[in-house]
């Protein structure tokens, strides 16, 4: 687990995996194209249990790694591969996932050609995390790469075969950035920031940024912060997790345009949202009695209510709610 997962309360409720895995091995599902059944939403959703890739679909879970130090999964626009981050000693990389042969390749080389634990290994090893692999083929994710405050900053790669560069930036930003999402197109960013100071020690709020021009703009915030942005597929809401002063996190839906705020959940302690690819459900992960749940619903379409009850997709121990979720077809 790396120093920002441990430094960060906000993101610290994890959990999920439907009861059928722990009675099934691997691949005991398909992994091809999954439709709805009934009130379940249709298509396949990645998440992390135990530091491995688990996938739900309508008709169960399946594990796709079985390495224990993996993170933050996104799928490839065509689903059949799966980015996600593999840590090692103080420096993590981005690896990518063949689901048709289980071949994994690193894309990213942050582990320093040196002597392990010395001082030089740490001063020049780096982190990535939260990849986003939009529809349209862009990347993006945050690394402390190339910064002299070891800051997450956002990073982008215009396709898999390109290499990262720093995303355009107007400077606007408070604090360090995670859990970075694109819009469809790729030439939108949504992520949370880490802003320190105030009474609270500090703060979390949620912001957009232009990635053609690097124009940066805050789009929620709440009483202790909001966190983990999901943009719809039609570029016009985000939804985001609010935290109240009694400490509990809801859904929240922002229209981008208007600034108009809506209510989604409440005292769900919903985290990690994200939209159908058809956005007519929004997924989450809550807390329960013993662990926690992915959960779904549908919602409207001018993303100002949810219209149907949640439904329970996945209930286990083991989940890492920091690690968020990635749905595809």
């Amino acid at each position: 687990m790396s120093w920002r997962r441990m430094a960060l309360p906000v993101r610290s409720i994890t959990g999920v995996l439907l009861a059928a895995w722990l009675i099934v091995g691997p691949s005991a599902f398909p992994l091809g194209q999954a439709r709805a059944q009934g009130n379940v939403p249709g298509g396949r959703i990645a998440f992390v249990q135990d530091g491995n890739v688990r996938v739900w679909t309508p008709a169960g879970v399946d594990s796709l790694t079985s390495i224990n130090d993996a993170s933050d999964p996104t799928w490839s626009p065509a689903g059949d591969q799966v980015l996600y981050v593999q840590a090692g000693a103080s420096f993590s990389n981005l690896v990518i996932h063949n689901i048709a042969d289980g071949r994994a390749f690193r894309v990213t080389d942050n582990q320093p050609y040196i002597s392990a634990g010395s001082s030089d290994y740490v001063a020049t090893s780096s982190w990535a995390f939260d990849p986003c692999w939009s529809p349209a083929g862009a990347i993006a994710f945050v690394s402390d790469k190339g910064t002299t405050d070891h800051l997450m900053q956002l990073w982008l790669m215009d396709s898999i075969r390109d290499e990262p560069y720093f995303a355009p930036y107007d400077g606007g930003d408070a604090g360090g950035i995670e859990q970075v999402v694109l819009n469809a197109r790729g030439d939108l960013a949504a992520y949370t920031v880490l802003a320190a100071g105030g009474e609270l020690g500090g703060i979390t709020y949620v912001a957009v940024r232009d990635l053609i021009t690097g124009a940066t703009t805050p789009v929620a915030e709440g009483p202790l912060g909001a966190y983990d942005p999901a943009i719809s597929p039609d570029d016009g809401h985000v939804v985001v997790s609010i935290r109240t002063l009694a400490g509990v996190s809801d859904l929240w839906s922002v229209n981008l345009e208007s600034g108009e705020e809506n209510q989604l959940t409440t005292g769900q302690q919903a985290t990690a949202a994200v939209f159908s690819p058809d956005g007519e459900w929004v997924a989450w992960m809550s807390p329960n009695d013993r662990s926690f749940d992915i959960q779904a619903a549908r919602i409207n379409p001018d993303r100002s209510a949810l219209t149907s009850k949640p439904v329970r997709l996945v209930e286990a121990d083991g989940i890492d709610a920091t690690s968020g979720l990635s749905w595809i077809d």
